[in-house]
């Protein structure tokens, strides 16, 4: 709706999992880096954990972009709130294991899991490390299922295991030794700075193709102190934003726009249901 008035290409702070508009602050970097440490350097797992709207998916999304322009064997699984066996199948049908029952009723769990097996082993002896991605693995109730995931890690030609899920999967991992133990690795994407928070604006706008200002430097200030340095938060009052300045025909966004669309966000004193936004400064 507001694109060509702002000159824009595409939404810059639209929800959809596009890896241009992934901003590599510290943390991204970081979690980057300990990703393909673990697949490069054949190590069992490693865990990537943060808040909710950190950022964990889209990163994910570019990490799996470059496993796949290697050619590596990946199966990734979201949400995985699952018992063991859905899990085993979900990873089956991710690895292209030939003949995977599509009814629960069908699966018998030893040839399963053998061919499963025999599928990682294939990868391997063809030098590629297979890797597998479980987001949002905080879902995971059975022990069962990370007990299987342990066994998967055991095996001849096991996977790179990638588990990424809230700070509460850190928890939940602390109870489970034995699977707590192969992680070799982990990473933790958390808020971003005042000075990052400016430059994620900034980064979303150039790559939705923005070629002027749109928000005061003021504004930006806001911004990164009413979210916080949330993604999801800056996301949701910059589009917001962005469509207020186009209906009230404005050439720039100040922070008055911003404090206008965070009310409205928010909604009246004691609805909103997440904290409250820090002082202006």
């Amino acid at each position: 709706m507001y694109l060509e008035y702002w000159g824009l290409e595409a939404r810059p702070f639209e929800s959809a999992r596009d890896p241009r508009f992934l901003f590599k602050s510290q943390s991204v970097e970081l979690a980057l880096l300990k990703l393909e440490h673990v697949v490069r350097e054949r190590q069992p797992a490693v865990l990537l954990t943060g808040a909710a709207g950190c950022g964990k998916t889209l990163l994910l999304d570019v990490f799996g972009e470059s496993l796949a322009r290697d050619g590596t064997p990946l199966a990734r699984i979201d949400a995985p709130a699952m018992d063991a066996v859905d899990l085993l199948v979900a990873v089956a049908r991710g690895f292209g294991v030939p003949k995977t029952p599509q009814a629960r009723s069908e699966v018998l769990l030893e040839p399963l899991s053998r061919s499963l097996g025999e599928r990682l082993k294939e990868a391997a002896e063809a030098g590629k490390r297979a890797v597998l991605i479980l987001d949002d693995a905080q879902a995971m109730g059975d022990p069962a299922a990370f007990e299987m995931l342990k066994t998967l890690l055991e095996g001849e030609g096991s996977p790179a295991l990638v588990l990424s899920g809230g700070d509460e999967l850190v928890e939940k991992l602390s109870r489970m030794e034995t699977l707590s133990q192969k992680i070799s690795s982990r990473a933790r994407l958390g808020p971003l700075t005042r000075t990052e928070s400016k430059q994620y604006i900034l980064h979303r706008l150039s790559v939705a193709g923005s070629k002027r200002g749109i928000f005061t430097a003021s504004a930006a200030d806001r911004i990164a102190d009413l979210s916080r340095g949330v993604p999801r938060r800056i996301n949701r009052l910059c589009d917001t934003a962005l469509l207020t300045g186009f209906g009230l025909e404005l050439a720039k966004i100040g922070p008055s726009v911003i404090d206008m669309v965070a009310a409205d966000i928010e909604g009246p004193p004691g609805e909103s249901t997440e904290a409250p936004p820090a002082p202006a400064p």
